[in-house]
């Protein structure tokens, strides 16, 4: 689908917006590194727990307060899959995570690892997470930040393991410590679509309307709906599904006419007009009266005036309903319509 510069900006907002620490750890007490896992001052989001940092069977913890210390890695010069600190994060039933970033300050003895890569379970810890990195000579302390926001970690359902490798100790004495750490991203519950942000945009009659899915299940199609209160919708237009099962972002695009949609957004003035403090009698006498009113006025704008369709500033407010393959519905977010 066809989908803006604009639109993608708006979603990479959207994905900043949302994103929040889903597990931190400052990391202090006597000698962290000697417990395996250490979970003392874990902090986490609601809707997913968490293993604790820990460490390998090859790699040791050693003694050195408010850090995870450890020691004992290879003297190797190149990636050794045997060694390294591991983190994993569980949806709970119901839940799904999507990640943003992992960042932490660490630092290292002399003779301790200075190169280091992250890996997941995700593909089988086949491929580094970004480039490796490796320390200047002489660097005893750093900071990392490791970018999480492919399509890769989003919308994950079961447990994911992270693996800080590292490698280049000079004797098995070098320490490797992790001072803190955080992960970053947003918890979701399990839909059958996974709303991203929703943008529409009105030039003169004519409105568009984006918006993404993180995820879609058992999808059916797509039903844009608008309102001139925000509260009583119609639909005007129906989008039928890209893909009904992804595991990926996509995007989608709609045109309408809002002077073709403007006996539907009639409908929607009817419902706010009438509200429901009448009796069901009288509203049906005011329906079926507004109804004939309505259609004499729809026919008349079709060859007179633009009607709904002006004045630019008239608030429109738009969602999208999501209907399923069982007709179950979700809806996005309400947005209101810019008018450019």
């Amino acid at each position: 689908m066809k989908k803006t510069t604009a639109f993608l900006l708006l979603h990479l907002l959207y994905a900043a917006a949302f994103s929040q620490s889903l597990w931190q750890n400052p990391i202090t007490g006597p000698d962290p590194g000697n417990e395996n896992p250490f979970t003392s001052g874990d902090v986490v989001a609601a809707g997913i727990t968490v293993s604790g940092i820990g460490r390998s069977a090859e790699v040791s913890g050693d003694n050195g307060d408010d850090r995870y210390t450890t020691d004992g890695w290879a003297n190797v010069t190149s990636f050794n899959a045997e060694e390294y600190l591991t983190f994993t994060i569980t949806p709970v039933s119901g839940k799904r995570v999507s990640f943003d970033s992992f960042e932490f300050n660490f630092r290292r003895t002399a003779t301790g690892p200075y190169a280091y890569e992250l890996r997941s379970s995700v593909d089988g810890f086949a491929a580094a997470i970004g480039a490796n990195s490796v320390l200047p000579a002489n660097t005893s302390a750093s900071s990392e930040n490791f970018d999480l926001s492919g399509a890769a970690f989003q919308n994950l359902a079961t447990p994911v393991e992270f693996r800080l490798y590292a490698w280049g100790a000079t004797n098995g004495n070098g320490n490797f410590s992790v001072n803190d750490f955080q992960f970053n991203g947003f918890v979701a519950n399990t839909l059958a679509v996974s709303f991203g942000p929703v943008a529409a945009i009105r030039k003169g009659d004519q409105l568009t309307v984006n918006w993404s899915t993180h995820q879609e299940k058992h999808n059916s199609h797509f039903e844009i709906q608008a309102s001139v209160d925000g509260s009583a919708f119609q639909t005007i237009k129906t989008v039928i599904r890209a893909n009904g099962e992804a595991d990926f972002v996509q995007y989608y695009e709609a045109q309408i006419n809002l002077r073709d949609a403007q006996p539907l957004f009639a409908m929607s003035l009817l419902i706010m007009l009438l509200g429901w403090s009448m009796t069901r009698k009288v509203r049906s006498k005011w329906v079926v009266l507004l109804l004939i009113l309505m259609g004499f006025g729809w026919l008349s704008c079709q060859t007179e005036a633009p009607g709904l369709a002006s004045p630019d500033d008239r608030p429109i407010f738009v969602r999208i309903k999501q209907v399923d393959i069982n007709k179950s519905a979700s809806y996005s977010p309400v947005v209101r319509v810019i008018s450019e």
